[in-house]
């Protein structure tokens, strides 16, 4: 198992490198899993999400021998998520 982190301020495209190596990992056909703690909307963008899920499969096109999943400690979407004052849950909860 390979785990990589991007870190950095806010606007350096974290989860855009993120999700696109994400994808060239599925596509090489590997599993993959791109995981986000961010509330906003930018990993479902980034994949073309459907709103309301907190894991779910990314359709990979072409097709691919890899998977790709994508998962949000909160509901990728959700209006929960965008609302001010949203609190996340602890590290503890996120890391077992």
């Amino acid at each position: 198992m390979k785990i990589t982190v991007y870190l950095g301020t806010g606007g350096v495209g974290k989860t855009s490198v993120a999700a696109a190596s994400a994808l060239a990992q599925a596509r090489a056909g590997m599993k993959s899993l791109v995981l986000t703690i961010d509330p906003a909307l930018r990993l479902r963008s980034a994949l073309n999400l459907k709103g309301g899920l907190n894991e779910q499969t990314v359709p990979l096109d072409p097709p691919a021998r890899g998977e790709l999943w994508a998962e949000g400690s909160v509901q990728m979407g959700s209006p929960s998520a965008t609302q001010p004052g949203t609190t996340l849950p602890s590290p503890a909860m996120c890391w077992p």
